[in-house]
């Protein structure tokens, strides 16, 4: 009898010993798992020098960094290998309506597999336009979204992203970077339509980087242009009801040395119509120098050329950076910009409307917070 207790009590402990260990190695799992929730807000206060013909005093979001919360997560599967998610979403804060209407992770949404050589994603993601050229533009070093270039044509700002998009990028030694991806039209009987494909390579070594990047997309809305400098027609299609197939590639790159940097950018854009028949380039040279006089305060001054059929545009500006504390920054701007060509008007990406005259001018200040 005393041999059968202690069988059964050698037997219980057993049981409980092997569910303290899967409690362990439960824990252990979801020590090794994080999601993190982060955003920035960028209000601000702008002058506009002219607008349709008139003045206008105005409160923008996003001017600094663009307005948007996310979450990031990863979970270590053993070896290196971890599962990563992102669900970003843009929003104005000043009305605190969505960036894109209907879309409420309209920045990012993916979920992927990631080792220390690369990564493989799935969802709804930036291309390397975005990812490798952006960092080296104007619009980045001055911290200044209105120092992206006419339309955005380019998708240097965020705000162009890819559906249904299969992401690989990999970094085979250290410093160098390259990858693809390839969003999908999701139209029966024509893989091509709607679908988009892009690639990139960045290399960085110190204080030098240098970064190239390739896009290519069909049935592309150019409303943007519209609203920006005010074009009704192009390669006479209606901007409003039309839409084309759009090549976008580019190089740059930067350098720095001691509170100097310097940054350089050419990006060019090939529109065709859906038709092929005809066709058109805009191309966009940034040239920046930013100094910081000390790890809060920072200045930096931009120019830009950009050309479309008869027209160009030259662009100046100048924007100051405080850092109040690592999360707070106050900024200030001042952007100006000269068309030149029969019937040019000129049009800041973010002025809220194309001038009536060759010349805009903008100033602005604000405050951004990151979380």
């Amino acid at each position: 009898m005393i041999a059968s207790v202690s069988r059964r009590l050698v037997f219980r402990m057993e049981h409980i010993a092997a569910a303290s260990a899967a409690i362990c190695m439960s824990a252990s799992a979801h020590a090794q798992s994080s999601v993190t929730l982060y955003g920035s807000s960028s209000p601000s206060i702008a002058y506009v020098s002219n607008i349709a013909g008139n003045r206008s005093f105005r409160a923008n979001s996003g001017e600094h960094r663009q307005d948007n919360f996310g979450f990031l997560g990863t979970e270590a599967l053993g070896g290196g290998l971890q599962a990563i998610f992102r669900l970003e979403g843009a929003y104005f804060t000043q009305t605190g309506t969505q960036a894109v209407n209907g879309t409420l992770f309209n920045s990012e949404a993916y979920v992927g597999l990631k080792t220390h050589r690369g990564s493989v994603t799935l969802g709804r993601q930036t291309d390397y336009m975005y990812d490798y050229l952006s960092p080296v533009s104007n619009g980045v070093e001055s911290q200044t979204y209105s120092n992206f270039h006419i339309g955005n044509l380019d998708h240097l700002g965020k705000g162009v992203q890819f559906n249904n998009a299969v992401k690989a990028e990999f970094e085979p030694v250290a410093g160098l970077t390259f990858g693809g991806l390839y969003g999908f039209g999701n139209v029966a009987g024509d893989m091509g339509q709607s679908s988009n494909l892009g690639a990139g390579i960045r290399y960085r070594y110190g204080p030098f980087q240098i970064a190239a990047a390739y896009a290519n997309q069909h049935n592309v809305s150019l409303s943007t242009l519209t609203a920006t400098i005010g074009i009704p027609r192009l390669l006479g299609q209606s901007i409003a009801s039309a839409t084309f197939d759009q090549e976008s590639y580019g190089v740059g790159g930067t350098y720095s040395i001691g509170g100097w940097r310097l940054n350089a950018l050419i990006t060019g854009i090939h529109l065709t119509t859906i038709s092929g028949s005809t066709s058109t380039n805009m191309h966009n040279v940034d040239v920046g120098l930013r100094y910081a006089f000390s790890p809060f305060h920072s200045v930096a001054v931009t120019y830009t050329r950009s050309t479309l059929l008869a027209f160009r545009w030259d662009q100046f500006g100048v924007a100051d950076t405080y850092q109040l504390s690592k999360q707070t920054a106050l900024y200030a701007s001042i952007i100006s910009q000269r068309a030149h060509g029969a019937g040019a008007n000129a049009g800041i990406l973010a002025a809220g409307g194309p001038s009536s005259s060759r010349l805009q001018t903008m100033v602005f200040a604000g405050i951004q917070h990151a979380f």
